[in-house]
C-alpha cells in the first residue's frame, strides 16, 4: 500500500488549483470549532484546555502543513477503495483526486485503518513509504518530516471536523480522538 501511495503521489498531474496555498481560517471559524470541542468535552466533564491550545496554535500548524510540497493525492484513500486480484492492488473511487499533501493521504489511510481495527505503526509505514518513493524516483524523504506532516494533518482535520461527529460518543472514544489531537499538536509545533 505504501508503494501504491508513492506511485500516486509521484505521478505528475496538473490541476486548476496548482500552487494554491491554504487560506487561514477566520477567527470566527476557529472559535466555532473550539466551542464545538468544548461542547463535546463538556458531555464528559473533560477539560477543554488542550482544545484552547490547539485553537491558539492552529494557524501555526496550517503554515507548517502548507510548507509541505504539493503532490497528486487520491483524497479518499482507505481500504474500501483498494481492490486486489491477489497479486495487485487496484485503487478505485477517484472523485477526490487533486493536488495536496502526501501526508494527508497517509494520515487519513492510517486513521481509517485504525478506526477499522487495523493498527499500523505510523513510523514504520512512513519508512516504507519513504523507501517506496526512493525506489520510484531516487528522492530521499526524512521519516521525521513525514511524521510531522501526518501529525499536522491530523490536528487540522480533528480540530475542524471531529467535534461535529463525536456528540453522544463514549468518553473513551472522545478521549482517544481528543488526546491524539493534543499529542499530535506537540509533535508538530513547539508548545
Amino acid at each position: 500500500i505504501a508503494q501504491v501511495m508513492a506511485r500516486i503521489h509521484m505521478t505528475d498531474l496538473s490541476f486548476p488549483e496548482d500552487g494554491a496555498k491554504t487560506e487561514m481560517p477566520a477567527r470566527e471559524r476557529i472559535a466555532e470549532c473550539f466551542d464545538g470541542w468544548k461542547s463535546v468535552l463538556d458531555e464528559h466533564s473533560m477539560d477543554a484546555g488542550g482544545a484552547r491550545t490547539v485553537a491558539d496554535r492552529i494557524c501555526d500548524v496550517i503554515r507548517l502543513h502548507d510548507a509541505e510540497e504539493d503532490v497528486t493525492v487520491h483524497g479518499d484513500l482507505h481500504r474500501e477503495n483498494l481492490l486486489t486480484d491477489g497479486e495487485r492492488i487496484i485503487v478505485c473511487d477517484w472523485q477526490a483526486v487533486g493536488r495536496g499533501k502526501a501526508t494527508d493521504d497517509i494520515g487519513f489511510f492510517l486513521s481509517r485503518a485504525a478506526a477499522d481495527g487495523i493498527h499500523t505503526d505510523p513510523r514504520e509505514f512512513a519508512a516504507m513509504y519513504a523507501d517506496a518513493v526512493y525506489e520510484l524516483c531516487g528522492r530521499s524523504l526524512d521519516v521525521s518530516d513525514i511524521m510531522a506532516g501526518i501529525s499536522a494533518a491530523n490536528v487540522i482535520t480533528t480540530f475542524f471536523y471531529w467535534h461535529l461527529f463525536l456528540h453522544g460518543s463514549s468518553a473513551d472514544i472522545v478521549g482517544d480522538v481528543y488526546n491524539r489531537m493534543i499529542y499530535d499538536l506537540g509533535r508538530c509545533v513547539e508548545l
